[in-house]
Order: C-alpha cells, then sequence, then structure tokens
C-alpha cells in the first residue's frame, strides 16, 4: 500500500514511481545517507555521462541538485528534462513538487496537466493534481481527479484515502468515513486507515468511536508513539484527563524522540490550570530540542512565548496567569494574591485591577469589588493604550483592536453594576449598566442580552416598570431564547394584574444562590374569571417559547401559573422541572 500520510504534494515520492525509479533513488538515498547530498550529486553526474539518453538518471540527477540546495542547477536540470521528448511520467511529478516547494503557486497545475495529457492512463497524476485544489487554468476540481484515479486504479487504496482524506478536511464526515472504508476493505490491517477513521470519529464529536479506532490503529502498531499520543487526546476529550496522562507518558516511553506527546503533555497541564507542571513540560521540549529534538515550527513559536509569557518569574505575567488559573479553579482568594503581587511588579498593568474586583466579587466582598472595577474605570485611556500595543503585537485588525478595548470597559462596567446592584445601589448601578451597553454597541457580543435583563431587573426593583418591559423585550429581540428575561418579564406583568396577590418581590431575583419562590395567589374564586385571560396570556406565550428552549424554571414558572387558576395540569409541567432536576414542589400536587 502507497504511504497516504504524506499530505499535498508531499507524495510526490518514491511509492508513485516505477521500479526502476525506485531502486535508482534508492541508491540516491543511501549515498546521501551514508556521504551526504553532494556525493549524490557527484554520482549521478558521472552516470548520466555515462547514459546521457537515461532520464531517469537525468531526473535522479535534478532530484539530487534540488537535495543539496542548488535550486538554479536543479532548475536546469529539470527544464533540460523537460525538452526531451521521451520524458517519464514521474517527471511531471517530480517537477511540480519541485516548483511548488521554491513557492510557484501556478506552474505546478500547470506542469500536471501537461503529465496527464501526456500519460492519460496515469492514475498518480491526477491524485497528485487533486491535492492542489481547485485547478486554476484546467476548471478540474477536486474530486473529478479523485475520481479520476480511483476509475484507473479501482483496486489502489491510497486514492480512497486521498479522496477521504479531503473529505475529512472539509468536514464531510459521512463521505470520508465511507471512503475509509472502502480503503479498509482493500487493506484491512492498515494501522494507517484506523489512525485515520479514530481522526474522523475525534472530529465528528464521536470520542468513543474514535476510542475504538485507535484501539484497532495499536493493535496492529502497539509502539508507534503518534497513535499512543493520539489515544491521549482522545482521552482528554472523555474528560479522563489521568488517563489521558498515562498515554502521554507511555508514548514518551515508547519513543522520546517526538515532540508531540511533551506537547500534548504540557497542554492538557494549561488546560487544568497547572502553571507549574506546563512550565516544566516546556522546558522539558527546550532540552530535548537543544539535543536535537525535531519540534514543528508553529509549536515553537508557541513554546517560546508562553515561555516569555507564563514561565518567567521575573516578570509580573508570570503572577497574573496564575492568578487567572487561581481564579479558573475558584481559589479566589490565592487569585488575589497573585495579581497584587503582578500590579507590585508592574503598576501600569490595569487590566489586572478588574481581575482582581472579579475574585471579590465571586467572594461576595462587593464592596472591595467595587473599589477595584472603578481603579480600573479611572485608568481606562491607560489600559486603552496598552490594548492597542498588545493587539500590534498580535498585528490585529483596527476593529479587533477596539472590539478587545471596548468588550474588556463593558465588561467591567457590567460587573461593576451588578456589585452596586448588590450593596442597594439601583441607581448607581443603572448608569454602570447604560455605560456597560454603550461599550457594547458596535460589537453586540454575546454579552449584550443579560446586559439589558439585568438592567430591566434593576429598573422593576426601582418601580420603572415601563423601562424594565423596554429592556426585557430588547433582550428577547436580540435572544429569543433567554431564560431569564423570559422569567423577569412574565413576572413583572403578572404582578401588575389585578386580582393577583402576593406578588413576587423582584429583588429576590438578585440572589444567584436560591430558587426564587412565585408566591401568586387568586384568593377569591369569583375573581379567576376576571385574571383567566391575561394569566392564560403569559402561559401561552412561555409555552411557544419553551417548545423551543425546554428549560425546567419556565415549566416550573408555567406550572405555577397554571396552578394559580385552580388548573392541575401544572403538576405535569411541575414534575417535567423536577425529571430536568428542579426541587419545586406545590400542596395541590399530590
Amino acid at each position: 500500500m502507497r504511504n497516504f500520510f504524506i499530505v499535498a504534494l508531499l507524495f510526490l515520492g518514491q511509492q508513485v514511481f516505477g521500479q526502476s525509479f525506485i531502486d535508482l533513488e534508492k541508491e540516491k538515498d543511501s549515498i546521501t545517507e551514508g556521504y551526504g547530498s553532494a556525493a549524490a550529486v557527484t554520482y549521478f553526474k558521472t552516470k548520466s555521462k555515462e547514459a546521457p539518453e537515461n532520464t531517469m538518471v537525468a531526473l535522479l540527477l535534478a532530484l539530487a541538485y534540488a537535495e543539496n540546495n542548488d535550486s538554479a542547477l536543479a532548475a536546469t536540470a529539470f527544464k533540460a528534462l523537460e525538452r526531451h521528448p521521451q520524458k517519464p511520467w514521474q517527471f511531471y511529478l517530480a517537477y511540480a513538487k519541485f516548483t511548488m516547494n521554491y513557492g510557484d503557486v501556478e506552474q505546478p497545475e500547470v506542469i500536471l496537466s501537461k503529465g496527464i495529457a501526456a500519460y492519460p492512463k496515469e492514475a498518480a497524476l491526477y491524485a497528485a493534481r487533486a491535492a492542489l485544489g481547485k485547478n486554476r487554468s484546467s476548471g478540474v476540481g477536486f474530486l473529478s481527479d479523485f475520481n479520476k484515479a480511483i476509475a484507473l486504479e479501482p483496486q489502489e487504496p491510497e486514492w480512497y484515502l486521498r479522496r477521504g482524506l479531503f473529505n475529512l478536511d472539509n468536514g464531510y464526515f459521512s463521505l470520508a468515513e465511507k471512503d475509509l472504508r472502502l480503503a479498509l476493505q482493500l487493506e484491512p490491517k492498515s494501522a494507517n486507515i484506523f489512525f485515520l477513521l479514530a481522526r474522523l470519529h475525534f472530529e465528528a464529536g464521536q470520542p468513543k468511536k474514535a476510542q475504538n479506532a485507535i484501539d484497532s490503529a495499536l493493535y496492529y502498531e502497539p509502539d508507534n508513539a503518534e497513535f499512543i499520543s493520539s489515544k491521549g487526546r482522545i482521552f482528554e476529550n472523555l474528560e479522563d484527563f489521568d488517563a489521558a496522562f498515562i498515554e502521554y507518558e507511555r508514548a514518551i516511553a515508547q519513543d522520546s524522540t517526538t515532540a508531540t506527546p511533551h506537547f500534548f503533555k504540557a497542554l492538557l497541564h494549561y488546560q487544568l490550570e497547572n502553571m507549574d507542571a506546563f512550565c516544566e513540560s516546556l522546558h522539558t521540549l527546550v532540552h530535548l530540542k537543544e539535543r536535537g529534538l525535531s519540534v514543528p515550527t508553529d509549536w515553537w513559536r508557541d513554546i517560546q512565548y508562553y515561555l516569555d509569557d507564563i514561565c518567567d518569574s521575573s516578570k509580573a505575567s508570570y503572577y497574573y496567569q496564575r492568578g487567572i488559573a487561581a481564579y479558573n479553579t475558584d481559589a479566589f482568594v490565592d487569585a488575589i494574591l497573585y495579581y497584587e503581587k503582578a500590579l507590585l511588579m508592574d503598576p501600569k498593568l490595569t487590566l489586572v485591577n478588574s481581575f482582581i474586583g472579579n475574585a471579590f466579587f465571586e467572594l461576595q466582598a462587593y464592596k472591595d469589588a467595587i473599589h477595584y472595577y472603578e481603579k480600573f474605570l479611572d485608568e481606562k485611556e491607560s489600559f486603552r493604550k496598552q490594548a492597542d500595543e498588545l493587539a500590534a503585537r498580535k498585528k490585529q485588525l483596527p476593529n479587533d483592536r477596539s472590539k478587545f478595548f471596548d468588550i474588556s470597559i463593558s465588561e467591567a462596567y457590567y460587573y461593576l453594576g451588578m456589585s452596586r446592584a448588590a450593596v442597594d445601589d439601583l441607581p448607581g448601578a443603572i448608569r454602570n449598566l447604560d455605560s456597560a451597553i454603550y461599550f457594547n454597541r458596535n460589537h453586540r457580543d454575546t454579552r449584550i442580552p443579560q446586559l439589558f435583563t439585568f438592567r430591566g431587573l434593576c429598573h422593576a426593583i426601582s418601580g420603572n416598570i415601563q423601562q424594565a418591559m423596554t429592556d426585557f423585550n430588547s433582550c428577547l429581540a436580540l435572544h429569543p431564547q433567554s431564560v431569564n428575561a423570559h422569567i423577569l418579564r412574565t413576572t413583572l406583568e403578572v404582578n401588575q394584574i389585578k386580582g393577583v396577590i402576593k406578588p413576587v418581590d423582584m429583588r429576590d431575583f438578585l440572589s444567584q444562590d436560591q430558587l426564587v419562590y412565585f408566591s401568586w395567589e387568586v384568593k377569591k374564586a369569583k375573581t379567576l374569571p376576571q385574571v383567566r385571560p391575561a394569566i392564560d396570556q403569559q402561559i401561552e406565550r412561555l409555552e411557544t417559547a419553551n417548545a423551543a428552549i425546554d428549560d425546567p424554571m419556565l415549566y416550573y414558572l408555567i406550572g405555577t401559573l397554571k396552578l394559580v387558576l385552580r388548573n392541575t395540569a401544572g403538576c405535569d409541567d411541575f414534575a417535567k422541572a423536577r425529571f430536568m432536576g428542579l426541587a419545586v414542589k406545590d400542596p395541590l400536587c399530590k
């Protein structure tokens, strides 16, 4: 079976060449490995003089020049061979690869199309052109070329794999699986096919199937460190982190020369907020690289960034990154200590003040939270300069720079508003929420519905009924499935219905730690006909919304309204809410 793991035009190697070419290339590789690429050039120059009409030797000479980084001589050799009337089909593959390696995006497709015209029954040429993507001059698409290769060599699993890989890369999972299964029929013991099936199921969100596929791959190649590392990633996806670490350690023990398990292990430490272990893993990678370990360029760039930003204890970022990790694991007091250390080292890090505010907010120390949010917002122009500098380093577009600043300021005003509401400063809370919405106005990110909802709640508590209803409706216009907005709007409207007693105190919704009790009653039976139309309207509207949302709190609210009308069908809604985990009951429900 041909080696399908070489992507794009990397498959233009010996696996698609004729046997005589393979023999010659083995000679070249043996000489290069033993004596260097310059020796291979000398050898094939000699062979070319001995057999000037042997186009295979001429092709190997061109490849030897390329491997020796003699690009000018390689280009000359390829062009000379291009003029030869009897050049082999393998020439088109090698020449296309050469031109692509030197940055020509147009010429490879032209070369391969010429090869197809000269050798219309060589499947490898079609597969190579398919690897280039949608062809610019011929107008032939990916799948047409793959299909032609399969039609010419229907028993070659490589072509099914390449078509499957194309579909996988483009998210066509069912088509990709069909091709991979066809390849598996032709090569039933291929570990690599099972490995690709594992990748397919992993990307399709099917971790159990991915686990079965990677186990099959490991059955045939139990010592393959890349396969073992991939099994670790699958365990991560299943949130079995201990098992993931075991697989990474097993992969490292199996092959210490590959960077993959080391890098995945480091990233898992980062994901689990263990910054010290993360840095230790990165330093191991640096040490291994110094000893010759090959690390992909993009990984190495990330490693250097993390070492500078997270692992250098002489920098403030070392501490605020650990503060973020502590905050994310609910260690809020530790987070504050780390943040304060970062500010001591670099008082210009104004955003860290808002991080401290967030930690105090989670501790319900609202006055302290207010202090730090105000401190951050008082220095927002200084933060704007820092945000611009950071965005410039990340090469962000101007709109992205503006968004980072605006959303950061909006978030600070939002949490400042919630802190003020918690200490009963509703006018101040509303002003802060006005500012939060203002800074978010041009971005409309996912926080906007919450901003309208919470400002509406503050208006409702303050008795500003119309403003509250406007905010709730604004939220639902942007996000029709906002459970909180539906509950608050319904509660406020039912509170206003004449004949309904024991209105719900809107302040109860400020507490996020307990279930709000809907206390409405209709005391006199003769009042029911008067209130029924208004309450039925609320029930109908909520049931329509909850058909798409299916939320236990909405079932609880719907059930409550039905029971207010003495309709025991509300007990069914309570049962649904309880089934979904909400502990609710009512005396009317047996």
